[in-house]
């Protein structure tokens, strides 16, 4: 592949992995934790109200699901990101349509795959290797509302071990 399409696809990719990661970890953590936690109050409601022994809600128990929720929310973003890595071709589409740039990188990206491009094909991917890409403009993070649910699942975990 032509070498400053490569550079524009690296970063593309890079962006790509840090933004799906970031947001299946999310996902899955705020699904995890606010599970756990509901255990975990739950169990803890139960002995205050004089209904049960509390299993879940010592400490150690405390800590460790909702460690082990979080790794496990890791473990999970990193096999779904392994399992179903992005194409170039989609990242090529992605940022022809935020930059509407009408296919450009991804026609440079067809003719630069060949191996050695001549004439034509050299000056379609020498036009594209001159577009501004921003991969942080092309794969912008989305705004997450997890992150608060999880934090008050982590905040009432806290107090639980108080």
């Amino acid at each position: 592949m032509h070498d400053p399409i490569q550079q524009i696809f690296s970063a593309l990719r890079r962006r790509y992995l840090w933004v799906r990661g970031w947001d299946l970890f999310l996902e899955t953590a705020f699904v995890m934790t606010v599970t756990v936690g509901a255990m975990l109050l739950i169990d803890r409601l139960a002995f205050e109200a004089g209904l049960a022994r509390p299993h879940l809600s010592q400490p150690f128990f405390v800590i460790a699901t909702l460690t082990g929720a979080l790794v496990m929310s890791l473990a999970l973003a990193i096999g779904i990101l392994l399992a179903r890595p992005a194409s170039p071709a989609l990242l090529a589409w992605q940022a022809d349509r935020a930059l509407g740039t009408e296919e450009r990188l991804l026609s440079a990206l067809e003719l630069a795959s060949t191996g050695h491009p001549e004439g034509m094909a050299r000056l379609v991917i020498d036009d594209a290797a001159r577009l501004n890409v921003d991969p942080k403009a092309v794969l912008p993070r989305t705004p997450l509302r997890y992150r608060w649910a999880i934090l008050l699942t982590l905040a009432t975990g806290g107090l639980l071990l108080a």
